[in-house]
């Protein structure tokens, strides 16, 4: 899967799922360590700069720090350098608000009240979102709605260019599984 997140003033805006296609648009299956997070950071100082990290679950997250003109071009290199060749969306607007509330609220059953929902519509909506993409939304969830590697970015990336701090320690925390 590809997961397009964009950012402005350092808060998520948008997500886009995107899944990779053969020459006749069948989607491809591929495993969660084969995922690629492209967070789109708004623009940098002097110059477009692009950040790699591995996230915990073996992805690849890429951090775009550019012009919204050059940006799509970066994003069409990093998919090249992967050997994407075709995709198609996924997720709707409405899947993804259940994936980003189930990560946040870490219940059901209060999400399914958040969203104003049902518990059968929620069950549905989880169905839905594994037989598209393959996973469960509590396995894609992190990569979908999980901002810590962003802010942790941000606090190191300093705007005049200076190498962050050696001393800095960062403790991981996992998110808790998700209960009914």
């Amino acid at each position: 899967m590809i997961f397009i997140r964009r950012f402005k003033n350092g808060a998520l805006v948008d997500v886009t799922t995107w899944g990779r296609c053969d020459a006749f648009g069948d989607f491809i299956p591929r495993t969660i360590e084969q995922s690629i997070q492209i967070n789109v950071m708004g623009e940098a100082k002097d110059k477009d700069k692009i950040h790699k990290n591995l996230l915990a679950n073996g992805g690849n997250a890429y951090y775009l720090f550019c012009a919204d003109e050059n940006c799509q071009a970066h994003i069409d290199d990093l998919l090249i350098e992967h050997r994407v060749v075709g995709m198609k969306q996924l997720l709707t607007s409405r899947e993804l608000d259940v994936i980003k509330t189930l990560f946040t609220l870490r219940s059901t059953k209060k999400t399914a009240i958040h969203l104003g929902i049902t518990d059968s519509t929620l069950v549905n909506h989880q169905s839905n979102i594994t037989k598209k993409t393959g996973f469960r939304p509590s396995e894609i969830a992190p990569m979908i709605a999980d901002c810590a590697s962003v802010e942790l970015l941000l606090s190191v990336v300093s705007p005049t260019d200076q190498p962050p701090p050696t001393n800095v320690a960062v403790k991981v925390l996992k998110p808790s599984p998700i209960t009914a």
